[in-house]
């Protein structure tokens, strides 16, 4: 299994956000109904935001010098341009980290989603997706997607909706092979502000291939900000991918581990 963690003196808010296990987006919609807007590459909203642009920029790193030389690096942030009945969404993440000049991790991904509520609480939603993860053997994902929510609970402070659609993804391969298949896809999203300074997100996604459900890929994540001062925060972030069929190098025969835990920590600031 592999492990990159980027530490920063967000460290402390850690303990909180392991509270549940953790995915991908909480869909968004106009503050007037009560809803939530975030991406999935970091989600990081509150409830009761207003219409209107609004976003956030997240940073952490790490520096050893030593016994060992570490260096962690995570950048990530979003965008959303809220209407009535209407949100778009951009959001982009990016992690690598070397212990002793051996890469232990490249991952990077975006994301551009758009959310239209023909009700307060019925959504439909079209997204598309890029991804990268090298140490896991992939050196690009495509995966456009588009479906339907509810949100089940929707108020100034909390919204939890639950989606199901489907998406085309294709994946290209360190060793240039490729891979594309239909999967169908389920998640559910939570954001919460639990207080002025302090909000948590956290989703999950299942996306198995449509012409065999024992082949899929799971994405969890949780995400904690608190702010300290103005629109600057601590926040704290950890990700869990699981694929059923991970890639195996024809060469030497090696298949990369199924599951890819990540925990990041530094700073955010929002706007």
């Amino acid at each position: 299994m592999r492990r990159a963690t980027a530490t920063t003196v967000g460290a402390a808010a850690a303990a909180a956000a392991l509270l549940l296990p953790g995915a991908l987006a909480a869909q968004g919609g106009p503050s007037d109904w009560s809803l939530v807007s975030a991406t999935g590459a970091a989600p990081t909203a509150a409830a009761g935001d207003t219409a209107g642009w609004h976003g956030n920029a997240d940073l952490g790193f790490t520096l050893t010098e030593g016994n060992s030389r570490t260096t962690n690096l995570s950048i990530g942030g979003q965008v959303a341009y809220l209407r009535p009945r209407q949100a778009w969404t951009l959001g982009a993440q990016y992690l690598r980290a070397t212990t002793d000049g051996d890469e232990t991790a490249n991952r990077g991904s975006g994301q551009l989603q758009y959310d239209y509520y023909p009700t307060p609480r019925f959504f439909v939603f079209a997204r598309g997706r890029v991804g990268f993860d090298k140490p896991a053997g992939l050196s690009r994902r495509l995966a456009p997607a588009a479906g339907a929510g509810y949100k089940v609970v929707a108020t100034d402070r909390v919204s939890l909706s639950f989606e199901a659609g489907g998406s085309w993804i294709q994946d290209r391969f360190v060793n240039d092979s490729t891979d594309a298949a239909v999967h169908a896809a389920v998640g559910q999203n939570l954001a919460w502000a639990i207080s002025e300074t302090t909000d948590l997100t956290q989703s999950l996604s299942w996306s198995p291939r449509a012409e065999d459900f024992g082949q899929y890929l799971v994405h969890g994540e949780i995400g904690l900000t608190t702010r300290i001062i103005g629109g600057l925060g601590l926040s704290v972030n950890f990700q869990d991918d699981y694929n059923s069929d991970p890639f195996v190098d024809p060469v030497t025969g090696e298949s990369r581990k199924k599951n890819d835990l990540t925990l990041v920590t530094g700073l955010s600031y929002k706007f």
